[in-house]
């Protein structure tokens, strides 16, 4: 819990984890970066708008990672601009913190 995730792509759906474990998409996540506060096997839970919600692992990126995994993205897609904001946004959520 607490770790910085990143959406992988734009409309990521968030949703609810049923009683029987199936997750069940109801919305959609309306911005890039979320702090885990709650995780599951294949979902964590973040808040969105006020509002904790669940969100498939898969569709998400740590913090750390995020800078190869959009790198890899702009490489494969080079004219797709928003390749190019959602690698800068992990160097923006660093900003300021010291590096070990």
């Amino acid at each position: 819990m607490g770790q910085q995730y990143f959406i992988k792509k734009s409309q990521t759906e968030c949703g609810r984890v049923e009683p029987d474990g199936t997750f069940t998409p109801v919305d959609h996540l309306y911005a890039i970066q979320y702090t885990v506060v709650a995780e599951e096997k294949d979902v964590v839970q973040v808040v969105n708008q006020t509002k904790r919600v669940w969100v498939r692992k898969d569709d998400l990126v740590k913090l750390r990672e995020a800078p190869e995994y959009f790198t890899k993205q702009l490489d494969a897609d080079p004219n797709n601009d928003r390749w190019f904001a959602f690698r800068a946004w992990p160097s923006t959520a660093t900003a300021g913190r010291r590096r070990p």
